[in-house]
């Protein structure tokens, strides 16, 4: 399949689901909880996603930018809040990521960067700069998510909630997910720093002493 419909699938579907949540969490009342359907609906345009992620990643001529950062990094926001939409209600984040992934996916086609020079063509390089990529974008979706939990704080002490926030999960859930995205931050970063110790001579000729 064309690459180019292979980004309008997944955009179109976020697009989509995130008009879906917004409509059932936001604007109305919705379900207690998140229906098996949604959850399993969001995995659609999150796989196609991560093969579009992983596509660019190892193409034969690397080309990085600001495009395909800002993919990668929604595309580990989606997959992360995902995952912990397994232990905690997060149905009221969902038209926030969701909308945000859908107008991110299709920037690297918009926005495709620059060439890479070799040696950083190597699988080891490419290597080293996703776990980088995945590392400082998780700090960044926690930086975020910290802007949106001091956001909540000061509306609930101003009084009543209006219904975006109102849909949000508790504090005390929002702030065990800051550190759950914190910590895995911390491995990717460090996986980075090991990577860049153990490739160093094979990308830059010698051994990093």
């Amino acid at each position: 399949m064309s690459p180019i419909l292979l980004y309008a699938a997944a955009t179109l579907l976020y697009a989509a689901l995130a008009f879906h949540f917004w409509r059932t969490r936001w604007r109305e009342p919705g379900p207690a909880s998140i229906e098996p359907w949604e959850r399993w609906a969001i995995v659609a345009p999150l796989v196609i996603h991560g093969w579009l992620v992983y596509q660019a990643l190892l193409a034969p001529e690397l080309r990085f930018g600001f495009g395909l950062a800002l993919s990668i990094m929604l595309w580990l926001t989606v997959l992360l809040y995902w995952i912990e939409s397994l232990f905690f209600r997060l149905e009221g984040m969902q038209p926030l990521v969701l909308g945000l992934a859908a107008v991110c996916v299709p920037l690297p086609l918009v926005f495709p960067g620059l060439a890479v020079q070799a040696p950083t063509q190597s699988l080891e390089f490419r290597l080293h700069l996703m776990l980088g990529m995945s590392a400082y974008s998780l700090f960044t979706v926690a930086a975020l998510h910290a802007l949106l939990m001091t956001l909540l704080e000061r509306r609930l002490h101003g009084g009543a909630l209006s219904a975006p926030f109102s849909a949000l999960p508790p504090l005390l859930t929002m702030e065990s997910l800051l550190f759950r995205i914190i910590f895995a931050g911390f491995v990717l970063l460090t996986l980075t720093l090991a990577t860049g110790f153990l490739f160093s001579e094979d990308l830059f000729g010698r051994p990093l002493r």
